[in-house]
């Protein structure tokens, strides 16, 4: 069977399995490359052997799946393997390089389990473990976590290599990241009790509860910025500028997630197509003029003033 296309979800289920059998990394990824439809020149860099072996997963990723919501979760999880696999590597080795401390794997400890609380009380809009729609949701709300911090791991990991390119954006001020929960803090208020606007309420956990979360999130958040700022300071020139040009990628990953409510992994009706969400591929400048209200009035009519 040819790993790169997938037809049905027993496809998907066999695959799975495969891969699931070598976690081992230099295991894992042997399996990939195996199957990549493009040959691997000798004189490959590592990050483009990691990099097309991540491209071979990634094909697997957009098959559609077919059944029913057993399938989805297997899915879901399958999709978040190469993060775990990968990130798991990364970690281990930029630990032996001196890249991440005790204090950052804290810190990043601490921001997940901030992450944990707005995924059960403001993403799934209701208690943990109340419908599998929301199961799902949650599932691709942590999968783009993991995906931000991989991110900001191959960033630093792969500093040296000459085929890695590092994507520069202005940098995110303090300012704006308050701006962005002030906005976000505003539709907590607005979206209670909205019936009309059912789709998006979140009536079933309190405001107060959301606040915590929302407060949890900022206060683990600038705490990982703090404690990069702090390592960032005391690294080698060679690595120094990779660390930091992660830092604001993260940056922007995150203010990107604050302005679209934490609301784009959402699983939206028929009618809805999620097109006034902000993309992660955005412009700076659609970054910077980015309103929500706007953007919802204008593809659905809907006005939240």
């Amino acid at each position: 069977m040819e790993i790169g296309t997938f037809k049905d979800s027993a496809q998907c289920i066999a695959a799975n399995m495969a891969i699931h059998a070598s976690k081992n990394y230099d295991a894992f990824m042997a399996v990939l490359l195996n199957y990549s439809p493009i040959p691997i020149p000798q004189s490959a860099t590592p990050y483009q052997r990691y990099k097309m072996a991540k491209a071979q997963f990634d094909s697997i990723c957009l098959f559609e799946p077919t059944g029913g919501t057993g399938i989805l979760y297997l899915y879901s999880e399958f999709c978040q393997l190469f993060n775990s696999v990968a990130s798991e590597h990364l970690q281990t080795e930029l630990r032996e390089m001196g890249l991440l401390t005790m204090e950052e794997d804290s810190a990043w400890a601490q921001y997940f389990r901030a992450m944990d609380l707005v995924i059960d009380s403001v993403v799934m809009c209701r208690p943990s473990g109340q419908g599998n729609i929301s199961e799902l949701e949650a599932y691709a709300f942590f999968y783009d976590l993991q995906k931000q911090q991989l991110k900001a791991f191959e960033e630093e990991y792969f500093a040296t290599d000459s085929a890695y390119y590092h994507e520069q954006h202005p940098t995110i001020t303090e300012q704006d990241f308050n701006s962005a929960y002030d906005y976000l803090y505003k539709h907590q208020r607005l979206w209670e009790g909205d019936e009309e606007f059912s789709e998006i309420t979140m009536y079933e956990v309190p405001i107060a509860e959301r606040k915590k979360a929302i407060d949890a999130d900022k206060k683990a958040w600038q705490n990982l910025l703090d404690v990069r700022v702090q390592i960032a300071n005391d690294l080698p020139n060679k690595y120094r500028f990779a660390y930091q040009n992660a830092t604001e990628n993260m940056k922007r990953s995150k203010i990107i997630m604050l302005k679209n409510l934490y609301k784009e992994f959402r699983l939206l009706p028929s009618n809805d197509d999620g097109s006034y969400y902000l993309k992660r591929d955005c412009s700076d400048k659609e970054l910077r003029e980015y309103d929500f209200d706007k953007a919802y009035k204008m593809i659905m009519g809907y006005d939240f003033s």
